[in-house]
């Protein structure tokens, strides 16, 4: 895991303080990182970075020639040849290469400016600084994939891969976001780019921010352009172009990554990835991990179909005791407990030499699938009604039910926070209509800050890379007509076409084969078997339940040592001391959780905050 931390100082200082301040942050990070790390020092900046010694950018900062410019690089680069061939000195190089390729981009953004940012291509985050000019940009990729943190502070501008760098200042605030911890409790996840301190943000997607001694400039270069065509194009030709760019970026993964695997479940990204990955190497490596019966037949079934290496683990090896205060050490709180079901298995991985290079089928399911798909309606043009849908579509628990659990005073942040927060999020948009919206929302926050959250975990152990994320791809499902989406219906087209072999083997979502459309009936019938069972179990007070055993609400409810970690915690006195809810709450949302009431995601995000607080606050 690469890391990046410094600071830009409003006023100069010796390099022997400005050395002593990086060195407390540095520290901060140094108990549980391998590595050496590589430092520049001036009077307005400090700045150091650790990168893996098999990693392009192990030796940087790099420099040009005359030591003007000192360039960091966190993430991959996909056209990092390209701009090597194009900006450099015209020797052979590669994406592997890396003092060419950072060579070559500290001369594109000499030559083209900061916002030559906009011709490299990959998931990325890029320091400058120019020590001429004392001037430091930093630079984000389109999706700001690669997190990095920053404020301002009486020092001057600080910022850091991880949060326990920053903090490691006195100057960095360290008050809480009130607010921050109602959005991750109502939708399992933050908005925009609050982080849980109320004053550190996470640096914005697509943006550039540069600082000199006199002023500090903040310019977006990219947001999420929707282009529809009013008249578009036949649906055949749409599968084919979908199909053309999928298999660019798969395909780019595996010719670069000798040592590829991939995590297999039984819906259609992971399969996805695994089809068109399967036409360039045979014998991929695929890790499942088993929790449903039915989603590791059919996920067996692609395996053996694409004759890739199946390895398997047991969702019940995932203990809590253990698991849970790791994840929430490297997540920062960015991610909630559940979101660590997958690091025993990437933990078991990254023991491995050389670990594998994970593709991750992250956002397939936004872009060319039916997920949070929301199609225009009358009832659906106003600006308060595109803000109520998403609320709908993400809130976890109702407010009456909050109103009784929570103390007064967080009960009024929960019932106003959220929703306003939600509306500056989107608030450039909202004269677009309901999909767009819907749209926009799902990618910048559901995607950024919980799926991809969940990948940056993981990150800390095995090296990930994220296809969907190709530029072209995006570029392309974006101008992807919404009702070509419906029941994912182009996704499945694209399978269907290309891996006809593979028609037949049903996704887990619908249980029906690719070729097979699914009707709004089966989804009625599937929606009241899923409340039929809740109102069984509701109305026997848990005793009677039809469910996995993998599902959380039902091992909370029968599976003593899983439910031990969370008791311990809730009940903890430590919890009911934050003004958030009191012991009295606590005992209510445990006894409705027995009781059959579903209330698991509200514990989970309860117990987030809590062991944010002991890591952080406390």
């Amino acid at each position: 895991m690469e890391h990046l931390v410094g600071f830009y100082r409003t006023d100069p200082a010796s390099c022997d303080e400005n050395r002593r301040l990086l060195a407390a942050m540095i520290r901060s990070l140094a108990a549980r990182e391998e590595g050496e790390w590589q430092c520049h020092i001036d009077h307005r900046v400090a700045i150091g970075s650790l990168s893996a010694r098999t990693s392009p950018w192990f030796a940087q900062p790099f420099r040009d020639p005359s030591h003007r410019y000192h360039l960091w690089v966190m993430g991959e680069l996909d056209n990092g040849e390209e701009i090597a061939q194009k900006y450099g000195d015209g020797s052979p190089s590669s994406p592997h290469q890396g003092e060419q390729v950072g060579q070559a981009l500290i001369a594109l953004l000499h030559r083209e400016g900061v916002q030559g940012v906009q011709l490299v291509r990959g998931s990325f985050l890029l320091c400058l600084y120019d020590s001429h000019q004392e001037t430091l940009s930093l630079l984000s990729d389109r999706h700001g994939s690669r997190y990095l943190y920053w404020t301002q502070t009486s020092l001057g501008l600080v910022f850091g891969s991880e949060l326990r760098g920053m903090l490691a200042l006195p100057q960095v605030s360290k008050q809480v976001n009130q607010g921050a911890i109602a959005n991750l409790l109502i939708f399992e996840f933050l908005l925009g780019n609050q982080t849980l301190f109320q004053d550190i943000s996470l640096f914005p997607h697509a943006t550039i921010l540069t600082r000199t001694p006199e002023k500090e400039k903040r310019y977006r270069y990219w947001d999420y352009p929707v282009t529809w065509p009013s008249s578009p194009p036949p649906f055949p030709e749409m599968v084919r172009a979908a199909s053309s760019v999928v298999r660019k970026a798969v395909h780019r993964y595996v010719h670069t990554h000798p040592h590829l695997g991939i995590p297999l479940s039984g819906g259609l990204d992971s399969r996805t990835l695994l089809c068109y990955a399967a036409e360039v190497r045979e014998g991929i490596p695929v890790y499942h991990l088993q929790m449903h019966p039915a989603e590791t037949a059919i996920a067996r079934r692609v395996c053996q179909a694409l004759h890739a290496t199946w390895h398997t683990m047991d969702h019940r090896d995932f203990d809590p005791h253990l698991t849970i205060p790791e994840g929430m050490r490297v997540g920062e709180g960015q991610v909630s407990v559940h979101q660590c079901w997958l690091l025993p298995y990437v933990q078991k991985l990254s023991r491995e030499h050389p670990p594998p290079y994970l593709l991750d089928g992250y956002l397939f399911d936004v872009l060319l699938g039916s997920l949070w798909l929301v199609l225009p309606t009358p009832s659906l043009s106003s600006a308060a009604a595109k803000v109520r849908q998403i609320l709908r579509l993400w809130q976890m628990f109702p407010l009456p039910l909050a109103r009784w659990l929570f103390t007064k005073s967080f009960y009024e942040v929960l019932a106003s926070q959220p929703r306003a927060e939600v509306k500056e999020v989107v608030a450039h948009r909202l004269d677009a209509s309901i999909t767009e919206v819907v749209l926009y929302f799902a990618l910048l926050n559901r995607g950024r800050r919980y799926t991809l959250a969940f990948t940056n975990l993981n990150r800390h152990y095995v090296p990930i890379g994220t296809p969907a994320l190709d530029y072209d791809l995006v570029d392309f499902c974006l101008q992807v007509p919404p009702h070509y989406r419906v029941a994912s219906r182009l996704h499945r087209a694209m399978l269907v076409n290309d891996f006809p072999h593979l028609a037949a083997i049903p996704w887990m979502k619908s249980g029906l084969p690719l070729d097979q459309d699914f009707s709004p009936a089966l989804w009625r019938r599937k929606t009241w078997r899923k409340y039929g069972r809740y109102a069984v179990s509701l109305l026997s007070g848990g005793r009677i339940e039809k469910k996995p055993d993998y599902d959380h609400n039902y091992r909370f409810r029968h599976d003593p040592r899983f439910r031990e970690f969370y008791l311990q915690v809730l009940r903890d006195p430590r919890t009911a001391s934050r003004g958030i809810i009191d012991q009295k709450g606590i005992e209510r949302l445990i006894s409705l959780q027995q009781h059959g009431m579903n209330q698991f995601n509200l514990i989970d995000g309860l117990i987030t905050v809590e062991l944010w607080y002991r890591a952080y606050i406390d």
